[in-house]
């Protein structure tokens, strides 16, 4: 893995992310989104981008099946997002394609996710032993609408640190909701409000100074981790 000089003269090894896209995005489209961030902080972290198994109702891809939106707001409107859904499935393949991206490029120290990626994120972490992986970052992301995946969001692996960020001027996730999702960790939590709208915000400025606190405040690997027995 790549290495790092430390302010202390030791050589670290950079944190490894895996990266969930939003809904209708993929692997390679996030990556493109996130180049700021991938450029700012590149002598702190190696991104790992994972497509979503499930084909989205437009173009791109999804973390989840969704249906069962509120009257009006039907596929294939212009208002129809999986963030107005009552209910999802196909949860089932996305754990599955995590856990792959997990065992294929441990060790995983962190996760990041934007929008429907932050639910998923969200979601995974929540059923992860504690102690599997050492962050989590979420972007616009919100607390699912359907009951019994909301309530899926609980359990040892939120425990961890997680960056929450979130546009005040976001059109389509209420601040509201991406602070509900927020609150399901039980972890050391920061957050963070960014004048943009639906967006992963431009790695500078307070954004860049947010992401740098949160990583210079994660607390020291443990000598062993639950995730493959390494640090």
């Amino acid at each position: 893995m790549p290495q790092l000089a430390s302010p202390g003269g030791l050589v670290e090894a950079k944190l490894r992310v895996l990266c969930l896209h939003g809904y209708a995005q993929t692997a390679d489209i996030f990556r493109t989104r996130t180049g700021s961030g991938r450029k700012s902080l590149m002598s702190r972290l190696e991104l790992v981008y994972v497509d979503a198994p499930h084909d989205a109702k437009t173009t791109g891809k999804s973390w989840f099946d969704w249906e069962e939106l509120p009257a009006g707001n039907q596929p294939g409107s212009d208002q129809a997002r999986p963030s107005s859904a009552v209910r999802y499935s196909g949860w089932g393949a996305s754990r599955r394609t995590l856990d792959e991206a997990l065992a294929a490029h441990a060790p995983v120290h962190g996760i990041l996710g934007f929008s429907q990626g932050a639910t998923a994120a969200a979601i995974y972490c929540a059923g992860l032993p504690e102690g599997a992986l050492r962050f989590a970052v979420l972007v616009s992301g919100f607390l699912p609408r359907d009951p019994a995946v909301a309530a899926s969001l609980a359990g040892p692996g939120l425990a961890l640190p997680s960056l929450h960020l979130m546009g005040e001027a976001d059109e389509i996730i209420p601040l509201d909701r991406s602070e509900a999702l927020a609150q399901t960790f039980s972890g050391p939590r920061m957050a963070h409000r960014h004048p943009g709208r639906h967006l992963v915000p431009t790695c500078s400025g307070a954004v860049k100074e947010a992401w740098l606190a949160f990583l210079d405040g994660l607390p020291a690997a443990p000598e062993t981790s639950v995730l493959n027995g390494r640090p």
